[in-house]
């Protein structure tokens, strides 16, 4: 199958990028999809504003076509990335042979304005499948919507080779010895100004604890971070450690001697790569009950109500992970045979290579 991928996001990357620099879940998900489907013998092109000609992986990498194209012409299927561009979908379709299958592949939730011109029946019919990343976000999209459930796929994002053998046949709380150690890796607006602040009430109650925060808006791209002063608190907080974004291959390094993962999550996710990360690097994961995080969890994350008032959030949330620090060291054996299946199911649930299968599969019933 010949299948072109289309980002119009305002910068350039490729399958190589997520290895090198902090990028977005959505383009460090296709950085990851596309390869393991030129693996599976597809004929894969990504095509990004201002990209340079070459092939990466196995994957074609190209600017956004902007005149005739080999790439779209030769396509049988055509994957719109993020928001519905509706501006630019006609020049799109314009420029595809007859019989292409065009697909919109979005992270987006349902009430955000990128996907807003889906209330469009014209938009809408443009699009011969939608690739969702929850049954959660797919249900809000097909009540908003009013999409046909027949042509929508649940297609999960999942880890990068980065995290998914960090333990090997070794234990996994061996490599989390020494104080305990919270991260936090989504995006600053988050949830990250009520960790700081329920963070002050854990270090009071367990002083050896750390919080390694790995946020910015650098992830997108951004040349201006209106979250500096959140930055500037959390460097000013005792025992708090502010990296900013990293390269996946240093973020799961730092995951894997990681106690837990604290995320009181404000911004209903419709998958939460953070979260897969944290699970495949043998985190005790603190979330909230919102949007897609029950459904990525899975059963092994521990899930708070997200309170309204922040000051009542960050309480809640501080307590919670007081008493999970505290039962922690009670029973080791316990711990242990509890993340080690968290582990595996994450490393054999949530990897790229089964995602492409299941890209593969939906695609072709498509046709």
């Amino acid at each position: 199958m010949d299948i072109v991928f289309i980002d119009v996001a305002s910068w350039a990357y490729d399958p190589d990028t997520p290895f090198q620099r902090p990028l977005g879940g959505s383009q460090s998900a296709a950085c990851y999809l596309t390869p393991e489907l030129a693996k599976l013998g597809h004929r894969v092109t990504l095509a990004t504003r201002d990209a340079e000609p070459k092939v990466v992986r196995g994957v074609r990498c190209q600017p956004i076509p902007t005149g005739q194209d080999d790439a779209l012409r030769n396509a049988d299927c055509v994957v719109h990335m993020g928001g519905v561009m509706h501006a630019r979908l006609a020049e799109f379709r314009a420029q595809c042979g007859p019989g292409v299958r065009h697909i919109l592949w979005t992270g987006h939730a349902h009430d955000q304005p990128f996907v807003a011109p889906l209330a469009q029946p014209e938009i809408r019919s443009v699009f011969d499948g939608f690739a969702m990343v929850s049954e959660w976000q797919a249900d809000c999209f097909h009540q908003a919507f009013g999409l046909d459930p027949a042509r929508i796929g649940i297609l999960r994002n999942a880890v990068g080779p980065a995290f998914t053998d960090l333990f090997g046949d070794a234990g996994i709380l061996p490599a989390k010895a020494g104080p305990p150690t919270l991260c936090y890796t989504s995006t600053p607006f988050r949830g990250l100004d009520r960790l700081l602040e329920a963070f002050a009430r854990v270090r009071a109650a367990v002083p050896d604890a750390r919080l390694e925060v790995y946020s910015s808006m650098g992830v997108y791209n951004a040349l201006v971070d209106p979250f500096q002063p959140l930055y500037e608190m959390a460097r000013a907080s005792p025992g708090v450690t502010y990296h900013g974004s990293v390269a996946q291959p240093a973020l799961a390094r730092a995951l894997r001697g990681a106690t837990m993962l604290a995320y009181p999550n404000t911004f209903p996710e419709t998958s939460c790569i953070a979260v897969m990360e944290a699970m495949a690097a043998g985190c005790t994961v603190v979330t909230s009950d919102l949007g897609a995080l029950p459904e990525t969890g899975a059963g092994f994350v521990d899930l708070m109500p997200a309170l309204a008032d922040p000051h009542a959030h960050a309480g809640a949330f501080a307590d919670r992970v007081i008493q999970l620090l505290a039962a922690r060291p009670a029973d080791p054996a316990g711990t242990e045979a509890r993340l080690q299946a968290q582990v595996a199911y994450a490393v054999a649930e949530n990897n790229w290579a089964r995602r492409a299968e299941q890209w593969g599969s939906w695609l072709a019933m498509l046709a």
